[in-house]
């Protein structure tokens, strides 16, 4: 064949490909066309420049989306694009009138690929195009879905937000950027007022929404989320508990799982209602299983993942965050796939993996978003990667552009050049949940007053966070950073940081009854240092001994560390050296499980005796304080005695 080829003047192949093309195109059956759409395609595009007939050049246009189609759903991004733009190239402006479907078709399907490739400037040209020839309000929907979901790629927020709303008012919902508590309210009230008797599970019988409109206005509801998040806490609440009400009142539809799964996702936090807010989630998992709404599959199963970890075992948790990963791949969903990777590491280190393997998992994750060019996400897996090195002592190494732009080095990460490009256009979860991360690191070197004012800049980000397991983090350790750095602090801050610390314990008690096997031992830790600075020795005695066994029990090694530690130095304090130093070996046991070497290496260079004494057999096994119970009641009392 290729012999043959080779025979056939250059100037006759394009014609020859034509004619090969022209003759399947006419021989085949529309089963045989389908499977064989990209060879009768190539053949046909080889030939593209001698088409003139307009019926024929729309007919291979024609092939040509069916082709790009065929491509993207095999995520084959780049040939979907080569062939969308060659369908493009066959069409004129005067196609726009007379076959305005197709030529808006190509035009869409080949900005959405643009964008799936990383091409953002290309897709946004497109729409451009898009938007003043869209014919009908859904057509205009469907290329303003699009651009928000390029705006929040590129962390343009606001505007995201502006081209949704601007999109929402064609269908008449006027919807502000920035809505009162008072406007969440009623809104929410509304909800449990039309929802009257029924259980939220019975939502799930509720009939498909047909209304062609409708349901153009709730994907661009659904596509609201993103952008609000980082933007406006009132906004989020407001138009989730809207696609609620506009679900009971249309019908369902994928959009209404979405919001369903992210107003439960608040529920907790926002109204205290914790088991709603996993049982509209739940539902949410049931409407995509009940009527295959296979295009919100990653947005429904990241959903679980952050809700589920307030009342499910932590694996619950990491297992739909995963989960929300292949379904975003599968589905094209990029921008959650993203999403799943940086918040599957918090859930691994809440957890208390093992450091080196969450490190992997991290390094996964950001080959992953750096490929699809989500800048401010791939930040927010170095924040965590820099958390995790520094437990492992480790400095960590991070990529630059070299001086020409088309290379990279790598550099020791640079804690002031970090966080000087923290900056208010950047996502506000970054910039939030990089505070608490230098809240945890700071507390775990010791350096409390430095935890303390990183807990400032994050509690004005707080509202960003709202529902993720980073404000466990915020509350557990600022709480034990204010107890550490208590008898240095002068009288007057005493005051204010005494009700801040007294907040965080309410805040951890409540998610500590809630569900007891992940919250129980963080809660019991910040209740011991708050009778220890109170002066209230056996409580404090009793809190440690209870978040020491709560950690132990459920696998918290790295919080069985913290507790030893805290235990350990409350004993010093109150001469039981030999308490102290029991306790001690037992937290660096625990460090050693995690993986924490610097932390390791900082307790044996603070306490040189610790390297002289045996290790515990397991600082997992009940056995492993070396303390029996006649030592325990003693010290009880020696210290009940000195009160």
């Amino acid at each position: 064949q290729q012999a043959a080829y080779s025979l056939i003047p250059e100037i006759r192949r394009d014609a020859a490909h034509l004619h090969i093309g022209r003759v399947l195109m006419t021989n085949l059956t529309a089963d045989d066309m389908a499977e064989q759409l990209f060879d009768v395609v190539n053949q046909l595009n080889h030939g593209g420049a001698l088409l003139i007939d307009r019926d024929e050049k729309a007919q291979i246009a024609e092939f040509n989306l069916r082709a790009g189609r065929k491509a993207k759903a095999s995520m084959a991004y780049p040939s979907a694009c080569v062939y969308l733009a060659a369908g493009m190239a066959l069409l004129d402006e005067s196609c726009w009138r007379s076959r305005y479907e197709l030529t808006f078709n190509l035009w869409l399907e080949s900005a959405t690929c643009e964008f799936l490739s990383g091409n953002f400037e290309v897709a946004e040209q497109l729409i451009a195009e898009l938007l003043p020839k869209g014919a009908s309000k859904i057509d205009k929907a469907a290329a303003y879905h699009l651009q928000v979901e390029i705006c929040v790629m590129k962390s343009e927020n606001q505007r995201a937000i502006d081209n949704a709303l601007a999109c929402l008012r064609l269908f008449g919902i006027d919807m502000p950027a920035h809505p009162s508590l008072e406007q969440v309210q009623a809104e929410y009230d509304k909800l449990w007022q039309n929802l009257g008797e029924r259980s939220i599970e019975s939502l799930i019988d509720l009939p498909v929404m047909n209304d062609l409109e409708m349901l153009a206005a709730m994907n661009l509801l659904s596509a609201l989320f993103a952008p609000a998040l980082f933007t406006d806490l009132n906004l989020v609440h407001l138009h989730l508990v809207h696609m609620a009400n506009l679900t009971l009142k249309h019908g369902t539809t994928g959009a209404s799982a979405h919001g369903y799964a992210w107003l439960g996702m608040f529920l907790g936090p926002m109204f205290h209602r914790y088991v709603d807010g996993y049982r509209f989630v739940r539902l949410a998992v049931d409407l995509v299983e009940k009527h295959g709404f296979v295009a919100y599959k990653a947005k429904l199963y990241m959903a679980m993942g952050l809700v589920a970890i307030w009342t499910q075992p932590i694996k619950t948790s990491i297992d739909f965050l995963r989960t929300a990963f292949d379904s975003g791949i599968e589905t094209g969903d990029l921008t959650f796939a993203c999403y799943s990777c940086n918040n599957v590491l918090p859930a691994l280190l809440v957890r208390g993996d093992q450091l080196d393997e969450v490190w992997r998992e991290s390094e996964k994750g950001l080959a992953f978003v750096r490929k699809v060019k989500f800048r401010d996400v791939a930040d927010i897996i170095v924040s965590q990667q820099r958390f995790i090195q520094s437990m492992r002592g480790r400095t960590l190494q991070v990529e630059r552009d070299g001086l020409d732009g088309g290379t990279t080095d790598r550099v020791a990460f640079d804690e002031a050049v970090f966080e000087a490009q923290l900056t208010e256009d950047r996502m506000t979860t970054l910039v939030c949940w990089y505070w608490i991360l230098k809240v945890q690191i700071r507390f775990m070197s010791g350096d409390y007053e430095v935890a303390l004012a990183a807990a400032e800049k994050a509690k004005a980000l707080l509202w960003s966070s709202e529902g993720c397991i980073q404000l466990l983090d915020y509350h557990y350790y600022t709480a034990l950073a204010i107890a550490a750095t208590w008898e240095q602090l002068p009288p007057q801050r005493r005051s204010a940081l005494r009700m801040q610390l007294a907040a965080h314990c309410v805040q951890l008690q409540e998610w500590a009854e809630n569900y007891p096997p992940t919250f129980l031992d963080k809660y019991a830790l910040a209740t011991a240092e708050v009778a220890r600075i109170e002066g209230r020795a056996l409580d404090a005695m009793q809190w440690y001994e209870q978040a020491i066994q709560s950690a132990r029990d459920n696998g918290f090694v790295h919080n069985q560390g913290i507790a030893y530690e805290l235990a350990s130095a409350f004993y010093r304090a109150r001469g039981f050296q030999k308490f102290a130093d029991t306790y001690l070996q037992e937290a660096r046991s625990c460090f050693v499980q995690w993986g924490a070497n610097g932390k390791v290496r900082q307790l044996d260079e603070r306490y040189p005796q610790l390297r002289a004494r045996p290790a515990s057999p397991s600082a997992a096994s009940p056995s492993g304080a070396e303390l029996d119970v006649l030592s325990v009641a003693k010290a009880a009392q020696a210290i009940s005695g000195r009160i």
